[in-house]
């Protein structure tokens, strides 16, 4: 009976930890990604290639690479040489080709002016890159329009960059309200290295610019890539080796059993 109650010990405490894998993730390996969107070509791989309806088309520039773009619906949001996104600053150029870097320091990634992505403004855009933003509209390009700008606006209102005082007037940010009726709970910065459950394995910045040949600033955008953590929680960890101590003991306990006997 002893022997029994072990084992169901042991099972439930790897159950745990199983599940705890599940629900807790460590740190996102964002540097990598960072690293390899700032070192391909010397960051001179995008180009400005149309602003219409409120919305941008980042392409790639002359020959050199470009970046991972598989986080985006492709042939809605992107393919293989371009992505569609916003622009984030008020009242500032968007240049023709462009030095472009992800920005991401001290787990915040900020626009050259010092506002931040918060967890709202990460959350819309990303569920945009991905295709299945509620209420957006993706097929008609005419009709597009005003969801642009509510979704603009929105994460602007989020990002600290303008002013929306009652949230129930935007689609996007009354959305969030449906999912988390917090207003400071998505004006949260937001840590692309770290893994939220409203977002999944995606990592999102904002991404600095400036002219390739005069080095003029230029305008901020958004930009979403895949991510994933592979490292377990010291929790599960912990969990784990706790399991696998009971079920030894287990075993060496039922085999001095058998050996008094």
């Amino acid at each position: 009976m002893k022997t029994i109650r072990f084992h169901l010990l042991a099972i439930a405490l790897l159950g745990i930890a199983i599940l705890s894998q599940s629900f807790v993730k460590a740190d996102m390996n964002v540097q990598a990604i960072v690293d390899r969107f700032n070192k391909a070509s010397d960051g001179t791989s995008m180009k400005f290639s149309y602003s219409v309806n409120f919305e941008v088309n980042i392409s790639q520039y002359g020959n050199y690479g470009f970046a991972d773009t598989s986080a985006y619906a492709q042939g809605v949001t992107g393919g293989s040489n371009y992505f569609r996104t916003f622009c984030v600053q008020p009242y500032v150029n968007a240049l023709q080709n462009m030095k472009s870097t992800l920005n991401y320091e001290n787990g915040r990634s900020c626009t050259t002016e010092g506002n931040c992505l918060t967890i709202g403004a990460a959350y819309l855009y990303s569920q945009f890159a991905a295709g299945t933003l509620n209420g957006y509209e993706y097929d008609n390009t005419t009709s597009r329009t005003d969801s642009n700008r509510a979704l603009l606006s929105a994460i602007r209102c989020l990002m600290g960059i303008k002013i929306v005082s009652d949230w129930a007037t935007n689609d996007f940010l009354a959305q969030l309200l449906r999912i988390n009726n917090s207003k400071s709970y998505w004006s949260k910065v937001y840590d692309p290295n770290r893994y939220y459950d409203i977002i999944g394995d995606y990592s999102v910045f904002v991404m600095n610019n400036r002219e390739i040949d005069s080095d003029e600033e230029g305008q901020d955008f958004l930009y979403v890539a895949k991510n994933s953590s592979d490292v377990p929680e010291p929790t599960t960890v912990l969990l784990w080796g706790l399991g696998n101590l009971i079920m030894f003991g287990a075993f060496r306990w039922k085999k001095n059993i058998r050996n008094e006997t």
